[in-house]
C-alpha cells in the first residue's frame, strides 16, 4: 500500500515540510543541524545528500527542511520525496 506524504511550504521561505501517514520516530524530535550530525541517521543522511539542504528535522510523522540561500525549491523537493518515500518502502516491508 502506499504512503502519502505531503509537501507544504510554511511562512518561512527557506523551509518546508513534509507530512507522512506513519511513524518515522517513537515519537522524540530529532533535530541535524549540519550533515555530520546526522551520520547515525538513515534518513537525514540522505536529505543531506540533496543539494541546498542544510538543515533536517525528524519529529514522529513529519519531515522538515531547512534550505541554503540561492537554491530553489523545485531542485530540493522532487528529490526529497523520493528519498522519504524509499524510507517509508523499508519501514512497510518491516512490519
Amino acid at each position: 500500500m502506499p504512503n502519502n506524504i505531503i509537501a507544504e511550504h510554511t511562512d518561512n521561505p527557506h523551509e518546508v515540510i513534509f507530512t507522512v501517514d506513519v511513524d518515522l520516530t517513537d515519537g522524540e524530535s530529532h533535530i541535524f543541524a549540519e550533515a555530520a550530525s546526522a551520520q547515525d541517521n538513515p534518513l537525514a543522511r540522505a536529505l543531506f545528500l540533496v543539494r541546498g539542504v542544510s538543515e533536517v528535522h525528524i519529529e514522529k510523522r513529519l519531515v522538515r527542511l531547512i534550505k541554503e540561500d540561492g537554491v530553489i525549491w523545485p531542485l530540493v523537493v522532487p528529490p526529497a520525496i523520493n528519498i522519504i518515500s524509499s524510507k517509508l518502502k523499508k519501514l512497510a516491508g518491516a512490519v
